[in-house]
């Protein structure tokens, strides 16, 4: 069934490609995919992926990692802050932010494991592709992906001379600037610059203080790359980059509970404003990273070597307005969460690969070191509980937790492939991962909502386990493939972030295990015109790590606890039609069904039967392109339309916190020079300026009595784009 997904998104990415080339082929082009650690055909990999493709990403006014998921069913990103995405691939991720905490959803850059996700910060222009990996990846790419795995492809120089500059401008005063110059050294040597600067205003402003403004964006992207052909069987690449992304607070905004009561009555109109809250402070974020990538491939015998070995660090600086509210307004009270985090990871990877007969293999081994410095304080602000009395702070109350973490892993892995005759294949993958974390643990603030005691403690823990796949295809006919898998994942324990007490914060949590079934049928009709992908899975999950909110008289604190036994179903279809007696037309789509479940809750059984997170019951999307030729050029027209359905943000599923299903359509006009060497796009995302949510969650979490808060998706968005192309 992920083979189908991989196929429905190739689909997209096809359109893609045809967007950008001439119109002649009448057949529906093949995407090539990395999957499984080697270069295929999307069609035929044993694996559910949805690439998408630069061209893909760029028509639908995807700038980085958040957007994806509106292209990709079955996939959640969630925005608590920068450093804290919350990604959920069939109702799988993490919302831990911990030092010692993995994500369930591995993220690698270029082959690298990213281990903490302050430290992920992309730019999609001169990207090639992302592909998503689906269900559990307990093989290849075994680090912690026991939901999936997200594999962002950068473009790698060529070797000629070429450049492209972009110029756009749009509404909330966004403006961007990019820049690509590949340059041939030698005839075996070239470089390749990627530059590319994006700021915009912020679209939630506050009520009290209107000059205030959320959710902006200034990012700054630079990589710079150098690629060469030592001779026909060596090659070294080398690769640099800096990331610096400023913006103020998420948006915010305090709309139930008694804060929003409170609101309600001081400023009626504002509350009922979806882009206004009533903060007296912006906050900030900020986060710098950079890191080099030396990667080398050779050949020993018949056999093909690549080693990539690579060094990251990432700072992040948060503060935080947690409720978008504020005591001068509400009387009550307010919570500004401040985080200081440095993160530093060097990792090395080697892979031997080769085939001989019928029969292909590959060898693997990899080591990391990552260490993480956080420190988290939360200041809570009490005052009156009477808004017609005069605003009279109280109290201050700051609890802060202090986590320096040095989390060590390695593994051994091995797959092989058998072609058993002329249409069915057998591949096995296994791997052993092992991984040890030692941290310490303090806290010198203690507010009693939060923080109970203050403590200074070491820890450390180890956890390790084989992972197995197995998979059966076969290639019935051309066009009519089929496949059976089984696949494991693993995710290591860890240690609590901002632990309450010394207990808390040695006692930690287990891994987590997942194991997946999963069938796929891909079928390509009418000599070509027509792809349609079918799979069908479920996946069942052990010790599932849960993050909940523990009741605390008015407030609450998080922690993360192996919980539940939890059980996925789902289907997914993915489509392309290409008649041939309209070839300036491309349709295509994708359909996803999940229907989660805790099985059983370990604490409170009031949770079984209850809908996991983040997993929307249906969700697609569709997207027709079409396109014509000018005497002078060509236009085309892209549109993509997509839905979610609701999703619960908590593991008690509050009717509160829901975030509803909500529509997304984006418009693309482009037109371009008879040589493509020159263009200018129009583009509208979400054009019918549809009202959504992208985070929610109500506190105390079992009553959502005190504050409801939800994060507004951005509005209607548009602009235009120049490119020149040399």
């Amino acid at each position: 069934m992920l083979k189908l997904l991989t196929k429905t998104t190739s689909k997209f990415s096809l359109s893609l490609l045809l967007l950008a080339s001439p119109l002649v082929a009448e057949e529906l082009e093949v995407i090539e995919v990395s999957a499984l650690r080697k270069t295929q055909n999307l069609q035929v990999a044993p694996v559910s992926v949805s690439a998408l493709s630069n061209t893909l990403l760029e028509n639908a006014q995807v700038n980085g990692l958040n957007g994806i998921d509106h292209l990709v069913p079955g996939l959640s990103i969630g925005l608590f802050n920068i450093a804290q995405p919350q990604i959920f691939i069939r109702g799988i991720g993490s919302n831990d932010d911990g030092a010692a905490g993995d994500p369930s959803i591995a993220i690698y850059m270029d082959d690298v494991y990213m281990n903490k996700l302050s430290s992920i910060a992309i730019d999609t222009f001169d990207i090639q592709r992302i592909e998503v990996l689906k269900g559990p990846q307990g093989a290849l790419y075994g680090k912690n992906g026991a939901g999936g795995a997200i594999h962002i492809i950068n473009n790698r120089p060529e070797f000629n001379n070429t450049a492209k500059f972009q110029l756009g401008l749009g509404n909330l005063n966004f403006r961007t600037a990019n820049l690509m110059v590949n340059k041939l050294v030698t005839n075996d040597q070239a470089v390749r610059l990627s530059l590319s600067r994006k700021v915009r205003d912020g679209y939630v402003t506050s009520a009290i203080q209107p000059e205030l403004n959320f959710n902006q964006v200034d990012n700054m992207h630079a990589r710079l790359q150098y690629l060469a052909e030592i001779d026909s069987d060596q090659r070294l690449g080398l690769a640099a980059f800096y990331v610096h992304d400023s913006t103020s607070s998420p948006g915010h905004i305090a709309d139930g509970g008694a804060i929003g009561h409170i609101h309600r009555l001081v400023n009626p109109t504002a509350f009922n404003h979806f882009y206004k809250n009533f903060a007296t402070h912006s906050g900030h974020e900020e986060r710098e990273a950079s890191g080099f990538k030396l990667d080398y491939q050779t050949k020993i015998n018949n056999a093909d070597l690549i080693v990539i070995a690579s060094h990251n660090k990432a700072d992040v600086s948060i503060a935080e307005v947690i409720a978008g509210s504020s005591i001068q307004v509400n009387n009550f009270l307010d919570v500004t969460n401040f985080i200081e985090e440095q993160h530093e990871q060097t990792s090395i990877e080697a892979r031997l690969s080769g085939a001989f007969n019928h029969f292909e293999w590959m060898l693997g081994a990899s080591m990391q070191d990552a260490t993480t410095n956080r420190v988290e304080s939360l200041i809570t602000y009490l005052g009156t509980s009477f808004p017609q009395n005069p605003t009279q702070q109280v109290l201050s109350l700051p609890a802060d937790s202090v986590q320096y973490s040095d989390n060590r892993s390695s593994a051994i892995y091995a797959a092989g492939g058998w072609n058993l005759d002329d249409v069915h294949k057998l591949h096995l993958g296994s791997r052993y991962s092992y991984d040890a974390k030692k941290v310490d643990l303090a806290t010198n603030q203690v507010d009693q909502f939060t923080i109970f005691e203050q403590y200074d403690t070491f820890v450390r823990n180890s956890f390790s386990e084989w992972t197995h796949e197995v998979s059966f295809s076969s290639q019935w006919r051309q066009n009519i493939f089929s496949y059976l898998r089984y696949s494991e994942g693993f995710k290591s324990g860890g240690f609590q972030g901002m632990a309450s007490t010394k207990l808390a914060a040695e006692t930690g949590y287990l891994p987590e295990y997942s194991t997946n079934y999963e069938m796929g049928l891909k079928l390509d009709w009418f000599s070509n015109q027509l792809r349609t992908n079918l799979s069908i899975f479920t996946t069942q999950y052990q010790d599932l790590q849960v993050q909940k909110q523990v009741d605390v008289g008015a407030l609450g604190y998080l922690v993360v606890e192996n919980a539940a036994k939890a059980n996925i179903k789902g289907a997914e279809l993915d489509w392309t039609f290409r008649p041939s007696m309209q070839p300036k037309l491309e349709l295509s789509g994708n359909y996803a069904y999940l229907d989660t479940e805790y099985e059983n809750y370990a604490d409170d059984p009031r949770y079984q039967g209850n809908k996991l997170r983040n997993a929307p019951k249906t969700s697609y999307s569709i997207r027709m392109a079409w396109y014509e030729r000018l005497s002078f050029g060509q236009l085309s027209f892209d549109t993509i339309y997509s839905y979610k359905g609701k999703t619960y943000q908590d593991p008690e599923n509050l009717e509160s916190s829901i975030i509803p299903s909500y529509h997304l359509t984006h418009f693309n006009f482009k037109l371009s020079s008879r040589d493509t060497n020159y263009f200018m796009k129009i583009w509208v995302e979400n054009a019918f300026n549809q009202k959504y949510f992208i985070h929610k969650y109500a506190s105390p979490t079992g009553i959502g009595s005190l504050v409801l808060v939800n994060t507004p998706g951005a509005p209607r968005q548009y602009g235009v784009t120049f490119g020149v192309n040399w």
